[in-house]
């Protein structure tokens, strides 16, 4: 028997002073039953990161041929694609060969570091890749946030991202680990 995915309904208030775009969101996630609360929270902050661009949420995991987020154009052209984690260089290829720009958001640094430093530099050069990683700082959880219903406050500023619920509060510095 399949397992069902868990569905989350979200409404999140964005503030991101680094665009000067202020919104609220009200969103449906579905958690596919190997995801962890971890990359789900990861999924929403990346939403949160790109807002302004219009993005949307995909299949993910279901659906080897989608990223987990992208952005299209009015004609339908892919204009942003962004993986979690740590993708195959194949994949990345792939991703650059159908947008205009990749974005791969790395959330487990130990071994987000390990995977990029084991990178081709031909990928590492490909002019449409950005890299982006995101740390944890503090003692917040993003696990914490991670609930069937959340009302959350998104506030992104200098490179900096927090997050806050009722119940938990995480924060996270995004780092450029290559050049755009």
């Amino acid at each position: 028997m399949a397992l069902n995915a868990n569905i989350c309904k979200v409404n999140l208030t964005l503030a991101n002073i680094d665009r000067q775009h202020y919104q609220d969101y009200r969103l449906t996630l579905a958690q596919h039953p190997s995801e962890t609360d971890e990359r789900l929270i990861v999924r929403l902050l990346a939403f949160a990161l790109f807002a302004h661009e219009g993005p949307e949420f995909t299949k993910g995991l279901c659906v080897d041929e989608e990223p987990d987020l992208w952005t299209h154009s009015p004609t339908g052209q892919i204009l942003r694609w962004v993986e979690l984690g740590q993708p195959s260089e194949k994949r990345i290829r792939q991703a650059c060969s159908q947008a205009e720009q990749v974005t791969i958001l790395g959330f487990q640094v130990f071994k987000f570091k390990q995977w990029l430093a084991g990178l081709e530099k031909k990928t590492l050069a490909q002019p449409k890749l950005e890299i982006l990683l995101l740390e944890a700082q503090g003692s917040g959880s993003p696990a914490a946030l991670a609930a069937k219903s959340m009302n959350l406050t998104c506030t992104i500023q200098e490179d900096q991202l927090m997050l806050n619920s009722d119940q938990a509060q995480a924060t996270w510095a995004v780092t450029r680990l290559n050049p755009t």
